[in-house]
Protein backbone atom coordinates (compact mmCIF):
# COMPACT_ATOMS: atom_id res chain seq x y z
CA UNK A 1 0.00 0.00 0.00
CA UNK A 2 3.31 2.33 0.02
CA UNK A 3 3.58 2.29 -3.49
CA UNK A 4 4.18 5.54 -5.45
CA UNK A 5 1.93 5.99 -7.63
CA UNK A 6 3.29 9.38 -9.08
CA UNK A 7 4.96 8.48 -11.78
CA UNK A 8 6.02 10.13 -14.92
CA UNK A 9 3.79 8.97 -18.14
CA UNK A 10 4.42 5.71 -19.78
CA UNK A 11 4.98 4.23 -16.33
CA UNK A 12 2.49 2.14 -14.71
CA UNK A 13 2.95 1.11 -10.73
CA UNK A 14 4.09 -2.65 -10.23
CA UNK A 15 0.53 -3.44 -8.97
CA UNK A 16 -0.99 -2.41 -12.05
CA UNK A 17 1.42 -4.21 -13.88
CA UNK A 18 0.32 -7.05 -12.06
CA UNK A 19 -2.83 -6.53 -12.33
CA UNK A 20 -2.62 -6.05 -16.64
CA UNK A 21 -0.34 -10.08 -15.68
CA UNK A 22 -3.11 -11.64 -14.55
CA UNK A 23 -5.41 -10.26 -16.99
CA UNK A 24 -3.93 -11.97 -19.45
CA UNK A 25 -3.78 -15.43 -17.78
CA UNK A 26 -7.68 -14.90 -16.80
CA UNK A 27 -8.00 -13.91 -21.26
CA UNK A 28 -5.77 -16.56 -22.26
CA UNK A 29 -7.42 -19.13 -19.92
CA UNK A 30 -11.16 -18.19 -20.48
CA UNK A 31 -10.50 -18.28 -24.24
CA UNK A 32 -9.23 -21.87 -23.91
CA UNK A 33 -12.12 -22.73 -22.41
CA UNK A 34 -14.37 -20.70 -24.10
CA UNK A 35 -13.35 -22.55 -27.31
CA UNK A 36 -13.61 -25.90 -25.74
CA UNK A 37 -16.53 -25.86 -24.19
CA UNK A 38 -18.92 -23.46 -25.90
CA UNK A 39 -17.39 -23.22 -29.71
CA UNK A 40 -16.36 -20.86 -31.54
CA UNK A 41 -19.08 -17.90 -31.06
CA UNK A 42 -18.33 -18.05 -27.23
CA UNK A 43 -14.93 -18.00 -27.56
CA UNK A 44 -14.63 -15.13 -29.90
CA UNK A 45 -17.30 -13.56 -27.57
CA UNK A 46 -15.09 -14.05 -24.65
CA UNK A 47 -12.04 -12.76 -26.45
CA UNK A 48 -14.25 -9.61 -27.48
CA UNK A 49 -15.32 -8.90 -23.78
CA UNK A 50 -11.84 -9.65 -23.21
CA UNK A 51 -10.33 -6.49 -25.56
CA UNK A 52 -13.30 -4.35 -23.97
CA UNK A 53 -12.04 -4.86 -20.13
CA UNK A 54 -8.41 -4.01 -21.47
CA UNK A 55 -9.51 -1.53 -23.50
CA UNK A 56 -11.64 0.51 -20.62
CA UNK A 57 -9.06 -0.25 -18.29
CA UNK A 58 -6.32 1.65 -20.59
CA UNK A 59 -8.86 4.41 -21.05
CA UNK A 60 -9.46 4.65 -17.52
CA UNK A 61 -5.97 4.97 -16.59
CA UNK A 62 -5.63 7.50 -19.31
CA UNK A 63 -7.89 9.62 -18.01
CA UNK A 64 -7.71 9.52 -14.54
CA UNK A 65 -3.90 10.53 -15.38
CA UNK A 66 -4.68 13.39 -17.40
CA UNK A 67 -7.04 14.58 -14.68
CA UNK A 68 -4.79 14.82 -12.04
CA UNK A 69 -1.46 15.52 -14.01
CA UNK A 70 -2.05 19.22 -12.97
CA UNK A 71 -1.12 20.11 -16.85
CA UNK A 72 -2.80 23.40 -17.35
CA UNK A 73 -2.66 22.71 -20.95
CA UNK A 74 -5.07 19.82 -20.68
CA UNK A 75 -8.89 21.10 -20.88
CA UNK A 76 -10.89 19.95 -17.79
CA UNK A 77 -14.22 19.19 -19.35
CA UNK A 78 -12.62 17.46 -22.06
CA UNK A 79 -10.79 15.23 -19.93
CA UNK A 80 -13.93 14.40 -18.33
CA UNK A 81 -15.81 14.61 -21.67
CA UNK A 82 -13.37 11.89 -22.68
CA UNK A 83 -13.76 10.03 -19.44
CA UNK A 84 -17.85 9.84 -19.68
CA UNK A 85 -17.71 9.00 -23.17
CA UNK A 86 -15.58 5.87 -23.01
CA UNK A 87 -18.96 4.64 -21.08
CA UNK A 88 -21.26 5.38 -23.57
CA UNK A 89 -18.98 3.75 -26.65
CA UNK A 90 -18.45 0.43 -24.46
CA UNK A 91 -22.41 0.47 -23.97
CA UNK A 92 -22.72 1.15 -28.28
CA UNK A 93 -20.80 -1.96 -28.90
CA UNK A 94 -22.64 -4.05 -25.99
CA UNK A 95 -25.90 -2.87 -27.51
CA UNK A 96 -24.96 -3.71 -30.91
CA UNK A 97 -23.63 -7.69 -30.01
CA UNK A 98 -26.97 -7.91 -28.15
CA UNK A 99 -29.26 -6.52 -31.13
CA UNK A 100 -27.10 -8.26 -33.73
CA UNK A 101 -26.57 -11.88 -31.92
CA UNK A 102 -23.41 -12.61 -33.30
CA UNK A 103 -21.77 -13.88 -29.85
CA UNK A 104 -23.55 -15.22 -26.92
CA UNK A 105 -23.72 -12.30 -25.00
CA UNK A 106 -23.09 -14.01 -21.76
CA UNK A 107 -19.65 -14.77 -23.09
CA UNK A 108 -18.85 -11.36 -23.73
CA UNK A 109 -19.96 -10.00 -20.22
CA UNK A 110 -17.92 -12.97 -19.09
CA UNK A 111 -15.11 -11.52 -20.77
CA UNK A 112 -15.43 -8.05 -19.51
CA UNK A 113 -14.80 -8.94 -15.93
CA UNK A 114 -11.89 -10.52 -16.86
CA UNK A 115 -10.34 -6.71 -15.23
CA UNK A 116 -12.49 -7.25 -12.30
CA UNK A 117 -11.03 -10.64 -11.29
CA UNK A 118 -7.31 -9.47 -11.94
CA UNK A 119 -8.04 -6.57 -9.55
CA UNK A 120 -9.94 -9.01 -6.37
CA UNK A 121 -6.78 -11.00 -6.69
CA UNK A 122 -4.13 -8.63 -7.09
CA UNK A 123 -6.17 -6.89 -3.69
CA UNK A 124 -5.82 -10.08 -2.17
CA UNK A 125 -2.24 -10.69 -3.09
CA UNK A 126 -1.56 -6.95 -1.61
CA UNK A 127 -3.25 -7.75 1.83
CA UNK A 128 -1.82 -11.10 2.02
CA UNK A 129 1.98 -9.46 1.44
CA UNK A 130 0.95 -6.72 4.02
CA UNK A 131 0.15 -9.14 6.90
Amino acid sequence: MSENIQLSDGQRPDSHKRILKIMAVISAAGTLMAFVIGGTATGIGFVLGCGLSLVNYLWLESSLRAMFSGNASTSTLLVAARYIFRYFLLGGVLLLVYLTDAVPMASVIAGLAAFAIAAVIQGFRSIRANN
